[in-house]
């Protein structure tokens, strides 16, 4: 796994945007998915070392999306985004190695992300 190659799961084009151009700028490689299907295949060929998943929006059941991914992965890192207060719950569930709830600050995604998958600036 490259440990700048990150994958942002949203099924929202705005908030994947301002997500990855935030990450973009910090100098991660970024991989997008729009739904569950589209994340495993990303998983499968690009081998992020962490998925931001943000959960609150579709109704999706997280726990099976989840499931699906670390089929792929196992030792996959998600980092949870959005879901208001039920964020922090929802990433305790599914063994996420943090969250960040909405309304999304990017500064404190920058810093969620550099600890969960720490990247040297060249």
């Amino acid at each position: 796994m490259d440990g700048n190659r990150l994958l942002v799961v949203d099924d929202d084009p705005e908030s994947r945007s301002i997500v990855s151009e935030a990450l973009v700028d910090q100098g991660y490689t970024i991989s997008i998915a729009m739904n569950q299907d589209e994340a495993s295949q990303a998983i499968a060929e690009d081998r992020p070392s962490l998925v931001l998943l943000y959960i609150g929006r579709s109704g999706t059941d997280t726990h099976e999306v989840v499931r699906q991914m670390r089929e792929r992965a196992r030792d996959l890192s998600i980092l949870v985004l959005g879901g208001g207060p039920a964020a922090r719950a929802a990433a305790e569930r599914i063994g996420a190695v943090g969250y960040v709830a909405d309304p999304l600050d990017l500064g404190a995604l920058v810093r969620s992300v550099e600890e969960a998958c720490p990247f040297v600036h060249a």
